[in-house]
């Protein structure tokens, strides 16, 4: 006996050589995907059909022509090397760098869809019609030698560093080691684009004259100690660190965290993030008078109550579609890519 449910999950549906005939037998149908590629007819077809559809993206595509589908989870770059076929359908989930001299192979791309951030020379902004982002688009420099989003400067790059050279790191430069000779780059004529700079006091007047005015300036002050990354604050954390620290990233103060102990240790304290703390803490986190981006006070909640969820249900799937996944009846297909 044919099944009458379906419910197919993928990637990637192609629509365009659908037969009414092939469905028309379903009483319901449930249709996810990212990407639905349809032609005039197919619409036709979909919309005589039982069909329920949720999708993120239509690409509408009249030839017959085989739409290669390439799909990637994390990061990507398409170069002057890179092999593309005719008709390809790239999707990336996580981050896209596209370097310069590739107006060409960005025209055998028959779409290019990114749930992420996409960096690319100024001088494509003209070749990339096809280009569909959900995140961010930055345009960097042509001239720029590409570097790492973050990238941090360590104290053999100002030797490997060529004259005059322009470096570009999407998001942060960091200087972490006093030890870096900052003065060998600036002499070298070596210039940066960013969007962030952060480095120690002490090596402000040397990197001035290789950042433009648009760059902000996250400076350590001298004496105090530099942590990057999120947190968790509690006595043994000031021990081990010191009492003059800056943190270059979030904050949790540990609910069990003894706050006498930490007051009578912290001479100074910059959180450049977000602090957590429990209600109870805040007081005496307060009087260390610390500096901080945003807090959060946890409150406490009567027993036998919880925390309301943040989420407002906007991601959940509607009562005929669970209905639908949960019926045993149900055919299921699950599929990177599906020819309906």
């Amino acid at each position: 006996m044919s099944e009458k449910k379906l419910a197919i999950n993928c990637c990637v549906c192609d629509t365009r050589n659908i037969k009414e005939e092939n469905y028309s037998h379903y009483e319901s149908i449930w249709l996810n995907t990212d990407i639905l590629i349809v032609n005039e007819q197919s619409k036709a077809v979909l919309n005589r059909l039982p069909l329920s559809m949720n999708f993120d993206r239509m690409i509408e595509n009249d030839s017959n022509a085989d739409i290669r589908v390439k799909s990637v989870n994390g990061s990507y770059e398409i170069t002057g090397n890179s092999a593309v076929d005719a008709h390809t359908l790239l999707t990336v989930n996580g981050s896209l760098l596209i370097h310069p001299g590739t107006e060409e192979l960005l025209q055998r791309y028959e779409g290019i869809i990114v749930n992420g951030n996409v960096r690319f020379p100024k001088n494509l902004e003209g070749c990339l019609g096809r280009l569909n982002v959900n995140g961010s688009a930055k345009a960097y420099p042509d001239d720029c030698v590409i570097l790492p989003p973050t990238f941090t400067i360590d104290k053999y790059f100002p030797l490997r560093a060529k004259e005059g050279s322009r470096y570009y790191a999407s998001d942060l430069v960091m200087i972490r080691d006093a030890a870096v000779d900052a003065a060998c780059l600036a002499q070298k004529g070596v210039s940066f684009v960013t969007g962030k700079l952060l480095l120690p006091e002490c090596k402000l007047k040397d990197c001035i004259p290789m950042f433009d005015e648009s760059v902000e300036f996250i400076v350590v002050p001298d004496g105090m100690k530099l942590i990057c990354g999120d947190i968790l604050f509690h006595e043994e954390f000031v021990r081990r660190e010191g009492g003059s620290l800056f943190i270059f990233g979030d904050m949790e103060v540990d609910s069990h965290a003894d706050m006498s102990v930490i007051c009578n240790q912290i001479e100074n304290l910059i959180v450049k993030g977000s602090v957590r703390l429990p209600a109870k803490q805040e007081e005496a986190f307060r009087s260390l008078h610390a500096a901080f981006d945003h807090i959060e006070v946890i409150r406490d909640t009567p027993d036998g109550e919880e925390q309301d969820d943040d989420a407002d249900g906007a991601d959940d799937i509607p009562d005929l579609i669970g209905k639908l996944l949960e019926d045993d009846n149900t055919q299921k297909i699950n599929a990177e890519s599906y020819i309906m």
